[in-house]
This record gives C-alpha cells, sequence and structure tokens, in this order.
C-alpha cells in the first residue's frame, strides 16, 4: 500500500482553512508551502522545525485505532543549522520530503493485511554549530483479531522471543510475554471516535527497574548461572500486569495528552562481580495532543 501525496489546490487549501481549527491551519498552510517548491528566506527555530514537520506528518498518515503494532521501525536524517541556530525553510522542506519518504519506505516494506500508521515521532538526537540530527520513528499497526484480555492458555516466557512456555513449551518462537503485553495493551487502549490526528508527540522509556516502577513491572531474579530460558508468566500473571502496565501508563500521562501507543520492552543487565542474574520489563510509551479533524488528511 502506497500513501497518497497532497493533491489539495491552493485554493482547495484556502476552503479547508476556513472551517478547520488553528493548528490545522498552520499545518495546512505549512504542507502547501512545502508543496509549492518556492524559494524563501524564510528560517524556523529548531524546535519548530521539528514540530511542523511531525505535525504535518501525522496530520497526513495518522489513523489510530485499536490494533496490533506489528513493526516499529526509525530512520535519521542531518539537517544544516545556522550559526544564530535557526534552519532556512528550504532545508525544513528537504527534511520534510526525506522524512515523508522515509514513513512511505517503512509502511510499504511492512506486510499486513489492514495497517494503519499510528504514530510518527519526530525528535532532535543532537546537534552541533552546524548540523542537527533528526530522528523518525514510525510504529505500524495491523487490524487483527481484536484481542483485550489473555485467556487460560497465556504460558508466555519473559523474553527473547523464546514462545509459549509449560505445557505449551515450543509453540509460537518470535514471541514472548512482551510482544503479547504490547499486543493486548495497543488493542485494548481507548480510541478517540472522530478522525484526527496527533501533535506535540512524547515517547519515553520507564525502567522497571527504575524506584518507584517495581510494582508495575514483571521481575525475576536468581543464583547465577541464569536458566537456558527467561521465567514463564502463567495467565493470571499475565493479566495482572496487563493492568498494571494501563494503570502505569495512565500515571505517566501528561496533562492534555492522550497515549497512543503501549510497548513493552525487556531489560537483561549483566554484572561480571554479580552473584546473581536478574531481568525485568519496562514499557516504551508514547502520548501526544489530540486533533479531531473532520477533512480529509492527503
Amino acid at each position: 500500500m502506497m500513501f497518497a501525496s497532497c493533491t489539495k489546490t491552493e485554493s482547495d487549501l484556502a476552503a479547508v482553512q476556513k472551517t478547520v481549527d488553528p493548528t490545522s491551519q498552520k499545518i495546512l498552510a505549512f504542507k502547501a508551502k512545502v508543496k509549492s517548491g518556492e524559494k524563501s528566506a524564510e528560517t524556523m527555530s529548531l524546535d519548530s522545525a521539528v514540530w511542523y514537520v511531525e505535525a504535518a506528518l501525522n496530520y497526513s498518515y495518522d489513523e489510530p485505532s485499536t490494533a496490533e503494532i506489528i513493526k516499529i521501525d526509525s530512520v535519521f536524517i542531518n539537517v544544516p543549522i545556522s550559526e544564530n541556530g535557526t534552519i532556512s525553510f528550504e532545508d525544513v522542506t528537504t527534511a520534510y520530503n526525506e522524512l515523508d519518504g522515509g514513513v512511505n519506505t517503512i509502511f510499504n516494506e511492512t506486510a499486513g493485511t489492514d495497517l494503519d500508521l499510528q504514530v510518527a515521532d519526530v525528535s532532535l538526537k543532537e546537534n552541533t554549530d552546524t548540523e542537527a540530527t533528526l530522528q523518525l520513528t514510525v510504529a505500524i499497526s495491523d487490524k487483527l483479531p481484536n484481542i483485550t484480555s489473555f485467556g487460560n492458555d497465556a504460558y508466555w516466557h519473559a523474553g527473547f522471543l523464546e514462545g509459549k512456555c509449560g505445557i505449551y513449551e515450543g509453540q509460537f518462537v518470535g514471541r514472548d510475554a512482551t510482544t503479547e503485553l504490547t499486543r493486548v495493551a495497543n488493542n485494548s487502549k481507548s480510541i478517540p471516535a472522530q478522525h484526527g490526528y496527533f501533535t506535540n508527540i512524547v515517547t519515553t522509556y520507564y525502567g522497571g527497574y527504575e524506584v518507584g516502577n517495581e510494582e508495575y513491572f514483571f521481575s525475576a531474579i536468581g543464583l547465577l548461572p541464569a536458566p537456558d530460558k527467561t521465567p514463564c508468566i502463567q495467565p493470571n500473571e499475565m493479566n495482572h500486569w496487563l493492568n498494571q502496565l494501563k494503570i502505569f501508563a495512565n500515571i505517566k500521562k501528561p496533562a492534555n495528552k492522550m497515549l497512543i501507543t503501549y510497548r513493552v520492552i525487556l531489560d537483561f543487565p549483566t554484572c561480571s562481580e554479580c552473584e546473581y542474574w536478574y531481568l525485568y520489563h519496562g514499557a516504551e510509551l508514547s502520548y501526544g495532543i489530540w486533533h479531531s479533524n473532520t477533512i480529509p488528511t492527503n
């Protein structure tokens, strides 16, 4: 599947701008200026450039849904910055077009039957006096069977894609408790009924080892040597950690933002001088400001 490019004329955009909210008007004006290709002496601050590029990508492609996240991938680009830390609009246009192409490339390389882009998160990774590195991270979902809790057969190894455990040992290798908690959590999240898009996206990783987080994530510890496989998490425990994840995500939700995606991650720290092995789950959570939009975005 290929995303459609914006094909609105300038008069179409002018008409649309009279009917949409101020945020959408700003994004539409930005998209129109990018598409026009006109030379401009305008410059933007680095923060403004990141905001507009991210907002325009989400405005164009965002399709939030209760679905399984099947792919998370990233693209990195470098953009030149001036001595006063600004970016020329010409370079902002180049950055937008490159990242727009990155979204389409990732999407078209993803196998699925009913794919949606859940979020496009653009962030500043690092910058020098002359150059900034931007990271685009996209989450692609597929509308697979909608499962909102775990059944009696949900015995899963804690990580490393070791599959099911217990009497189901050896089944579904390539998945584990982290993939299943991610899948079911995203399947059961709340989404707006209206069409719309996210801006001001923030993605943060929370480690289960961090003080105050322990009760919300699975963890295990034991004497070395570590077992050949990660611990077996039983169905009642899977549902417990699913509920704890939702509670934790709500606690961490920034004011005026909505949860976009969950991603559960296993961490297995190593310690050459320790007598114990230790592993734990953590979560990468994305939030953003939601804008309802009844106007077709592409």
